[in-house]
């Protein structure tokens, strides 16, 4: 270029004059730090600062835009927020202070043994040793190993044989003192530990975390209020750190208790860093003490915060995913409008989050556990004890056992089976994996204790090894020393994690034990869901409402305890069965039972009466322990722990202070004449849509598809290949020469130049086939639009040219109940079948045809198919029916799932899927536009 120019400029002396634009045209680029150009004011998008007004070229861009205002507001931008205190920014990774906490954290939870089967649980680190180990080896070392810590307890002559409990990796700390360690190399021992350098070191650490453009981190050191040497300008500006904490300084560091120590038993104040040094307590425990009272500090710091801030803005403070805070502003909607219904402001307002996985996304995640696990397993062969060596290592059945279930790993059996070797983990006993529902899934620490149903709690057994001592109600210490080698290999190895192993080991439940297992069976520690309190308490604080947290999982328990399960696969009550392939009506249920369960659990249980709270389950824990002394099991009214047992045993439960009846049978019944309500107010998501233009394939011009898209407007698709389908953004519904009223998908890439009615009008008269006329009725329906009709019924727009069903089913509770025991693969339907009617899969089939008939007449063929072939459905296997069954319910409900039936030699492939590339016919139609609570309708009829 520069000769080009020298050359030409000859002739062109306007070129040489330019040659330095022109060649920063070519060379400059705008820096990322910088972001768009333009003012904040005028997109949300930028934080550009000028030093002046013009416009920004490439050879006057240092003359306008002010750079280092602009990176710091670059900074502003990328740092996220506090997960206790509403917009405190993190620290970085890096940061001292957070490589101090994180050090702290993990040297805290760390327990220490020298005999597994007499101690296996160890004891903490006492403080001297704990800040030993912080100030000799983790300053000393960026990689802490578990070897160099037993070598170094061992020659202070702490410990003849340490073994180290608690660490997440087998080998290593997770925390290092990294930065620590890279600034003593530039500025010096002494530097470093002066504290009053401390504020330059911060500093210091975020640039090197923010910016990777060299040119501006040396500007900024040049810049700095702090006088740094070429040397250490030139070191520094080669160093790089990458990640942010999720904890701010002020919450480490700048909030203050006033408390003693056991180093120090004179009153002072303490910072929560403060005291992770002088105790051997981890963050947790302290922000949870409640001698602290930092707990209140955050919740009262919250509320003053909330006060001048928007709702959007707080649900933007809140950590957790776009759909989940999609979640969290509905749910707010929510509670607005149900106060708006009722004239004022609720007493309480119970918050549960429940967490529900995919299935098809937790079969995906356990596969590349399984796979990663026993990959691992094979490798290390060599490094087991020769006996223990054929219980860890997958054999070649393993293995092809694996490659045949591997896509049914949500089965709660299989993915034990797969975590224990295919062995039972009390025993060195192989299990069958066509046989897995004779064995015992055995909670190893009872619920008795606190309901903990997730796999680290759970072990897939044989039934004459499910074997409890009397004292505790934990395993046979016979069974402990049997298996601890093995299952110390296995902690070790990532076949199961700490949690479990502690189960497993466990000899005694003290005191303590017990005040966890109150506090976790009623104390909420999500902080996205205090963050959610906060919102909902800063919202109504001035009119008495209360938000209560209550714990995941509560009505879960409850509805799996009421519904009793008998031994012949009976349900007493059904209607308690959560069966999500039915309908949405759950939902509803969980909320009510939420509701429901956090008042009862606010007036038996008293939070803040921990001595009531801590009688109440020494009375319920000293009741199991006789009736196991004499019956020698633990009755199954008593397995539900303390909050929910008193429910499952019918006994009159009252009021602590005002002796009112808070549970008795008619709390149960009314609690079941609800669930069996059909009619629940159920909305659902309507949206004008954005984003890509077309699905993302590109295919070949040699493909199936015969009309492809031009990826760009000069690219012939018959050459160059092309995309197949446009993504629909909103529906125009519109009369075609007075007699047929039709849906239309409006394309994405359209949606802006279509949105004035006149554009709208021209692109319908050139594009959808008419011979006189095009009437717009409605130009912009949102995607998911309810609408109903007599000769459909109950329908959802989600296209011009695709309808979903848009009715809730609702079956028998004894049916539902039934379909969901035979919902998993794994299932031995004849077993559970053998104690039902021998045709009642049959008369589920009839009910759902029946159903059909009635209430979904836009699939009258699809009725008219399953009516013809009901004896197809009796001559076919059972498997081919709970299949068949299974797939109904998916068809019934609401959402696009296409299904696949296949019975007796019957086959179906897309069954019920209903496209019109013509669009759908609306005459005589509703439209209806719901409230977020459903409570409030409109319709609009299209004749």
């Amino acid at each position: 270029m520069e000769k080009i120019i020298d050359n030409q400029g000859q002739y062109y002396p306007f070129l040489k004059e330019n040659k330095d634009k022109l060649l920063s045209i070519l060379k400059f680029h705008i820096p990322y730090y910088v972001g768009p150009l333009q003012s904040s004011e005028k997109s949300p998008f930028a934080w550009m600062e000028r030093k002046s007004n013009g416009h920004i070229r490439p050879w006057n861009f240092d003359e306008i835009v002010d750079r280092e205002a602009s990176s710091n507001q670059f900074i502003r931008r990328m740092t996220v927020t506090d997960s206790f205190l509403i917009g405190e920014p993190v620290l970085p990774k890096n940061s001292f202070i957070y490589q101090r906490y994180e050090a702290l954290n993990e040297l805290n939870n760390i327990h220490i043994t020298e005999n597994l089967k007499s101690n296996p649980n160890g004891s903490r680190l006492t403080v001297k040793i704990k800040q030993r180990i912080y100030n000799e080896i983790f300053k000393k070392y960026k990689k802490v190993t578990v070897d160099k810590v037993k070598k170094w307890l061992i020659a202070q002559g702490y410990y003849r044989n340490p073994i180290l409990i608690g660490l997440s990796q087998k080998d290593k700390f997770n925390s290092s003192l990294t930065s620590y360690l890279d600034m003593k190399k530039v500025f010096g021992s002494s530097f470093i530990e002066n504290r009053e350098n401390s504020k330059q070191i911060e500093e210091l650490i975020e640039w090197l975390t923010i910016f990777e453009d060299k040119q501006i981190l040396k500007e900024k050191l040049h810049n700095s209020n702090y006088d740094y040497t070429d040397n250490q300008i030139k070191q520094l500006s080669n160093m790089r750190y990458k990640g942010w904490g999720r904890l701010s300084r002020k919450t480490l560091i700048d909030i203050k208790t006033e408390t003693n120590t056991p180093q120090s038993r004179q009153l002072s104040n303490y910072s929560i860093l403060d005291l992770m040094w002088s105790t051997n307590n981890n963050f947790n425990s302290i922000i949870k003490n409640n001698k602290y009272d930092f707990k209140n500090y955050i919740e009262n710091y919250n509320l003053n915060k909330n006060e001048n801030t928007s709702i959007s803005d707080m649900i933007d403070d809140v950590h957790a995913s776009p759909a989940l805070k999609r979640g969290i502003t509905q749910a707010i909607k929510i509670v607005q409008e149900i106060v708006t219904f009722m004239g004022h402001a609720p007493k309480h307002i119970f918050i549960e989050v429940t967490r529900e996985s995919d299935k098809s996304e937790l079969s995906t995640s356990r596969k590349k556990r399984i796979q990663k696990l026993q990959n691992k397993m094979a490798n290390k062969v060599d490094d087991f004890k020769p006996q223990l060596s054929q219980y860890l290592v997958p054999d070649k059945e393993i293995k092809d056992d694996f490659k045949k279930y591997k896509n049914n790993l949500s089965s709660e059996r299989l993915m034990l089976y797969f975590l224990q070797n295919g062995k039972s983990l009390y025993s060195d006993e192989p299990l069958n994996i066509e046989n897995l529902s004779q064995y015992q899934v055995d909670h190893i620490l009872p619920r008795t204790y606190i309901p903990d149903d997730s796999l680290e709690n759970k072990a897939l057994i044989l039934a004459k090894e499910n074997q409890r001592k009397g004292d505790y109600l934990l395993l046979n210490p016979s069974i402990i020393d049997k298996n601890l080698d093995r299952w110390t290999y296995m902690l070790n190895n990532g076949m199961m994690g700490l949690k479990k192993f502690k189960n497993l080991t466990r000899r005694v439940i003290t005191d303590r034990d017990k005040l966890g297992f109150i506090n976790r069976q009623l104390v909420q520690t999500s902080q996205m869901v205090k963050r959610v309190a906060n919102i909902l308490d800063s919202m109504y604080k001035d009119e008495g409402t209360t938000c209560i947290q209550i714990r995941a999982n509560l009505s879960t328990s409850f509805r799996k305890a009421l519904s009793n399960q008998n031994n012949s696969y009976h349900f007493q009550h059904p209607e308690l069965v959560k069966n999500r392939n039915v309908n949405d009506f759950h939902h509803a249920q969980d909320a009510y039972l939420a509701s429901f369960l956090g008042t009862y659990q606010l007036k038996k249980f008293p939070t803040d009466e921990m001595l009531l709270l801590n009688g109440e389950y020494n009375k319920f824990y000293g009741q199991v322990q006789h009736l196991y002394s004499k019956e020698k099991k633990i009755p199954d009214n008593k397995k539900n722990g303390f909050i929910i047992s008193p429910l499952v045993n019918g006994t009159t439960q009252y009021d602590k202070n005002t002796g009112k009846t808070i549970w008795n049978k008619t709390f149960l019944d009314k609690i079941l004449k609800i669930f069996n309500y059909h009619q629940y107010n159920i909305t659902r998501k309507t949206e004008i849509k954005t984003g890509q233009f077309y699905k993302e394939t590109i295919y070949s011009p040699k493909s199936k598809y015969k009309n492809l898209i031009p990826q760009k407007k000069n690219l012939n698709p018959k050459i160059y290949g092309g995309f197949t389908e446009e993504k629909t953004s909103y529906i125009a519904i519109v009369n075609i020469d007075n007699k047929k009223t039709k849906s239309i998908s409006i394309p994405i890439r359209l949606m802006k130049s279509l949105s004035k009615k006149e554009n709208l009008q021209n692109w319908l008269e050139k594009n959808i086939k008419h011979k006189e006329s095009i009437k717009i009725i409605r130009d912009k329906v949102p995607i998911g639009q309810l609408t109903y009709s007599n000769k459909n019924g109950y329908l959802e727009l989600k296209s011009g040219e695709e309808i979903i069903n848009g009715r809730q089913l609702f079956i028998s509770p004894e049916h539902s109940a039934l379909l969901k025991l035979l919902e998993t693969e794994d299932t031995d339907f004849d077993l559970i079948l053998a104690f039902y009617n021998k045709n009642i899969l049959t008369d589920i089939f009839k009910e759902l045809t029946i159903k059909m008939k009635k209430l979904y007449p836009y699939y009258t063929k699809e009725y008219e198919f399953l009516n013809d072939n009901i004896d197809n459905f009796v001559q076919s296997s059972t498997s081919e029916k709970v299949d068949t069954l299974q797939q109904l319910l998916k068809f019934l409900s609401v959402n696009s799932t296409k299904i696949y039936l296949s019975f007796n030699g019957i086959k179906k492939k897309e069954f019920g899927r209903k496209r019109r590339n013509n669009g759908l016919e609306l005459g005589n139609t509703d439209l209806i536009y719901q409230s977020v609570t459903g409570l409030y309708e409109t319709r609009f009829h299209i004749d």
